[in-house]
């Protein structure tokens, strides 16, 4: 793992490894584990990849075709917008301060969308007015599927900026809808199912039926966001949880445990002098 601190070597058993290891001594060079590290390593990863499900969020968004089309084939791509719209910056609004030349807004669809739940909390918590020469209006709030005009909107905004940011795309990326791959997929899988009854392509029943699937999938209940929302209670929870996480003490180590020891203890950090390598608590 590496930020802008530089390298942190097998971060999940920091608190294992020996004083003397650090990245500068530690390149191409091959250690027997001891089970403390190990521990600490196979309880992070225990459970996955099942695990991974739970930290997943499933929302609906109301997107331009391109979109569903790209996301349908690489799904991954929804971090890079997502960061593409929540890092972004003046110069980058400048793409969506006009019609989006890439994914304009007359052809959104309702679709489903999976994101990670960190990825659904930044788009969601962080207010943006889109320019109104984009044509991404909003509903207003108390719209049923506000959230979802929304949720596409903010994820529309990042799509674009990362294509204002890249190569020209090939002339035919702005085919229409109806003829892409994915609603011929779509309709396909409709006709097999006889869910059109013989019904003949353009007539009135045919539409009927068509718009009655539209509806149905618009209107499926979106994922709760009950997660989103921390109480103090969950919040000590989750701290409890942590500590106990934590390097193991003893009831006795518990007891000697005050305030008058913290405070000792960062007098001795403020007056103690540090190396290169900065400074360690005492």
């Amino acid at each position: 793992i590496d930020d802008n601190d530089g390298e942190f070597l097998l971060i999940e058993a920091a608190d294992f490894l020996p004083k003397w290891l650090n990245p500068e001594n530690s390149e191409n060079r091959e250690f027997l584990a001891a089970e403390p590290i190990r521990a600490a390593v196979y309880k992070r990863i225990d459970g996955y990849p099942e695990k991974i499900q739970a930290s997943l969020h499933r929302a609906h968004c109301y997107l331009p075709a391109g979109i569903v089309a790209v996301l349908r084939q690489r799904p991954s791509l929804v971090a890079a917008a997502v960061q593409a719209f929540y890092l972004r910056d003046p110069g980058d609004l400048r793409a969506c301060r006009r019609p989006f030349r890439t994914f304009p807004a007359d052809q959104r669809v309702m679709t489903l969308v999976t994101f990670t739940r960190c990825l659904y909390a930044q788009l969601v918590q962080q207010k943006f007015v889109p320019d109104r020469r984009s044509g991404y209006t909003l509903p207003a709030p108390s719209h049923p599927q506000y959230r979802a005009y929304e949720l596409g909107m903010k994820l529309a905004h990042g799509f674009e900026i990362l294509c204002s940011k890249s190569s020209k795309v090939a002339p035919d990326a702005k085919r229409n809808v109806l003829s892409s791959p994915l609603w011929e997929r779509f309709l396909r899988s409709l006709k097999e199912k006889d869910y059109f009854k013989g019904e003949m392509e353009g007539s009135a029943k045919y539409l009927e039926l068509l718009h009655m699937a539209e509806d149905h999938f618009q209107q499926s209940v979106d994922v709760p966001e009950s997660w989103l929302d921390l109480t103090p209670d969950d919040l000590d929870q989750m701290l409890k949880e942590a500590r106990s996480e934590s390097l193991p003490s003893t009831n006795e180590e518990e007891q000697k445990y005050d305030l008058e020891t913290v405070a000792e203890s960062m007098k001795a950090f403020v007056s103690k002098v540090s190396t290169h390598e900065g400074a360690e608590m005492p």
